[in-house]
């Protein structure tokens, strides 16, 4: 006879199939197992009050990421409690970055943050108070961090209603509240003392008085000026009308004027017309002047020719009459003898 199987083996079997198989749907069907995920902490300072593990991370608006963990850490030192949230993000859901992603994590990082990438709690829900990390661009906020670089840390700021709290805070609400009893107080006083009340009403009734005084006296003044602007009109209109005759006497001498200066012009531009001509003619003159005295200075002209010829025999003269009188000077008695013969002949 052939030995029967083992049921409790077989089971096991079966059961450690089902595991491996709802295991790898879960593993193949979340995709998980190809992606490439960072951690990252945030540190936040106020409550988390309805953030949850699993929670979204945003980046405008798309879901880039989750949230893993939410720890608390305190300081003896300086009672300060701060909230590290961790969460992962998938960099997969980044396309078309070109050569941001050849950098490190931790590169790429460090240039968000200066960029200004900040994390801030956010609700998801009104109804249900859940919230989420909304990761944005603010570079006007400070970048603090706080962790000891274990992991990689992205800088956080207060949530729209911390910053709204601390806000109402800074309202003096006390004093704020006790100036408006006091002042509600004053005007009860006012209102329902019949003794402050007919005091006011009487100051109202003198101011009134004071008033309707001041106007019969104001109303005189002012008929009076217009009175005293009328009569200046009046002045003025009988002065215009001499004013407006002189006025019209006046240009029409100056048109007269003007064709009196118009008749003697016409005769002296034609005296200037003529004077011109006639100066043009005399330098026309005086520049054959000097383009003849020009021919007869030249250096080859004929005149000059004969001046150098006529100097040439006056130098020559001049030097003839010199050793004449040399001769005189050595030998007076020539005059009379006559030149004598030289020696030894």
């Amino acid at each position: 006879m052939s030995r029967q199987a083992n049921k409790t083996l077989i089971g096991g079997f079966v059961l450690g199939a089902v595991v491996l198989a709802v295991v790898a749907v879960i593993a193949f069907g979340s995709g998980r197992l190809f992606q490439r995920i960072n951690k990252y902490v945030l540190f936040f300072q106020g409550s988390v009050k309805g953030l949850s593990v699993g929670a979204p991370v945003v980046l405008r608006g798309v879901q880039i990421g989750s949230v893993i963990d939410v720890e608390l850490v305190a300081d003896p030192s300086t009672l300060t409690v701060n909230i590290p949230v961790y969460i992962e993000i998938m960099t997969e859901k980044f396309h078309n970055i070109g050569g941001f992603q050849k950098r490190s994590p931790a590169e790429n990082l460090q240039l968000l943050i200066d960029k200004g990438l900040r994390a801030q709690l956010q609700s998801q829900s009104f109804v249900t108070g859940q919230l989420m990390v909304d990761l944005d661009f603010h570079p006007d906020k400070p970048a603090k961090l706080l962790g000891d670089g274990k992991v990689m840390e992205i800088p956080t700021i207060s949530s729209t209603m911390e910053e709204l709290s601390n806000t109402l805070q800074k309202i003096p609400v006390a004093d704020i509240s006790a100036k408006l009893s006091s002042a509600i107080a004053g005007i009860d006083r006012v209102v329902n003392s019949p003794e402050g009340l007919n005091q006011t009403l009487q100051d109202i009734q003198k101011l009134v008085r004071n008033v309707d005084s001041k106007i019969g006296p104001l109303a005189s003044g002012i008929g009076e000026a217009v009175k005293q602007a009328q009569k200046l009109l009046q002045t003025l209109e009988g002065k215009i009308g001499p004013l407006a005759s002189d006025l019209d006497q006046t240009v029409k001498d100056t048109q007269k004027l003007v064709r009196g200066i118009d008749r003697e012009i016409s005769p002296l531009a034609s005296d200037l017309k003529s004077t011109v001509q006639a100066t043009k003619a005399t330098v026309v003159t005086a520049e054959k002047t000097l383009v003849e005295i020009k021919g007869l200075t030249g250096k080859d002209s004929q005149t000059v020719y004969k001046l150098n010829k006529a100097l040439d025999e006056l130098t020559a003269a001049s030097r003839s009459v010199r050793t004449l009188a040399d001769n005189l000077n050595r030998q007076p008695e020539s005059l009379l003898r006559g030149k004598s013969a030289p020696k030894g002949r």
